[in-house]
């Protein structure tokens, strides 16, 4: 997605404004898609996009108390909780059951016809409760409201004066100290990646995703070559922890396509599909050490002297 408008002399309000109107504007050019299932992307995009502004909250809240965003944070973790569903099944339907490595290789084939005939039905049972939640004057009042509290800054009716003026601090100072201590956070967190449980792993693959999200805000700042080479690294760690993490969550997954149904060939072909994914969770934790070893090597771009982007 284009990037909000960002330079290291604009104000923390001025920038947390631009990311939130960017996301926004980005989320509006996916609703139709997601509302008449046309793509995966659509679902898959708004709920992007909504996490991401939640993000920014999280992202500004040395800046900006939890309170006086807690009203439109509420609405967009709800939002994105209605679509949640759809976006799991849309996932286990493309990315399982289309997986080259499952599709057509794991018997029996009427097994895997009926997994999907069944997925196919939760994900239009889900959709209809994504249309609804778009259809809802819940979500018309969170549109209307939200252009109004961007362009009247209503975060700052809900701060007191002291609070206020970290609004008009440098982002360029505020992005180098965010991101550099949710680097060294994810990093103590990792220092024993070989020895961590799963449930840590989690943890990391959360962390990870929160300082992606804060990567991508501040990216126009620093030199671009350095920022892709970092963000590449970081994307191989990413990777690995999100297939560790998809594999274990996916028996809830299948239990909840498979809810009622207790027919031998779709249990069969259920069994061989964790098989497979536990196989590629395998080979996803015996990369993880070597990605994570590459990521703590590699050089920090917003720790340089001076930002590039300083117009």
């Amino acid at each position: 997605m284009k990037a909000a408008t960002m330079t290291s002399k604009m104000t923390v309000d001025d920038a947390f404004a631009s990311i939130l109107t960017a996301n926004y504007e980005y989320m509006q050019g996916f609703l139709d898609m997601a509302y008449n299932r046309e793509s995966i992307r659509g679902v898959h995009q708004t709920r992007v996009s909504f996490r991401r502004m939640r993000s920014a909250l999280s992202v500004f809240r040395k800046a900006i108390p939890k309170d006086a965003t807690l009203d439109m944070g509420t609405e967009m973790k709800w939002f994105a909780s209605e679509l949640g569903n759809a976006r799991d099944t849309d996932v286990f339907i493309d990315e399982g059951l289309g997986d080259p490595d499952i599709k057509g290789k794991i018997g029996p084939e009427s097994g895997e016809t009926k997994m999907m005939d069944l997925a196919v039905k939760k994900d239009e049972e889900a959709y209809v409760r994504v249309r609804a939640a778009i259809d809802s004057d819940r979500f018309k009042a969170f549109r209307t409201d939200f252009v109004k509290w961007i362009e009247d800054r209503g975060w700052r009716t809900k701060m007191d004066k002291k609070t206020r003026k970290k609004l008009d601090q440098s982002v360029g100072d505020f992005a180098r100290k965010t991101l550099t201590k949710r680097f060294n956070k994810i990093l103590a967190m990792g220092e024993n990646i070989t020895e961590l449980p799963e449930e840590t792993l989690h943890e990391i693959r959360i962390e990870c995703k929160k300082m992606r999200y804060s990567m991508e805000f501040f990216t126009p700042l620093y030199d671009q070559d350095a920022m892709k080479e970092f963000t590449t690294k970081f994307k191989s760690v990413q990777r690995q922890l999100g297939v560790i993490n998809d594999v274990a969550v996916m028996p809830t997954v299948l239990e909840r396509i498979m809810e009622g149904q207790d027919d031998a060939e779709v249990r069969e072909f259920a069994n061989g599909v964790a098989e497979q994914r536990r196989s590629q969770q395998a080979a996803a934790i015996a990369a993880l050490p070597g990605c994570w070893e590459d990521l703590a090597a590699v050089r920090i771009p917003w720790l340089a002297d001076e930002p590039v982007n300083s117009v």
